[in-house]
């Protein structure tokens, strides 16, 4: 099992703008590649909303990006979200993670 952490970093004053952002982007993800949670940063670095996704294995989380990339919806969203978040300030952590039994 994989898990993908995205994060981003809110510009200063677009804190609503970027939560609303933020969980209409993982509603489309959700709806036609996979289950997205959203979330914001509660101690670290205020202002970082945090999208979450789990794949199976390593080919599923590639399949997914690739399909993302060809989503020329999802493409355009982040498009316009652009002035939402401070440039250069974006994450990407896959972590896989070990069996629980």
């Amino acid at each position: 099992m994989y898990k993908l952490t995205r994060s981003a970093m809110v510009a200063q004053g677009k804190g609503p703008e970027a939560v609303a952002f933020a969980t209409q982007v993982a509603a489309h993800v959700t709806e036609h590649h996979t289950p997205v949670q959203v979330g914001v940063e509660m101690a670290g670095d205020q202002g970082r909303i945090h999208w979450f996704s789990e794949y199976e294995n390593a080919a599923e989380w590639e399949r997914t990006g690739m399909a993302l990339v060809a989503d020329a919806e999802y493409q355009n969203m982040l498009v316009a979200a652009g002035e939402l978040f401070i440039a250069g300030m974006t994450r990407d952590t896959l972590v896989r993670l070990f069996p629980s039994d």
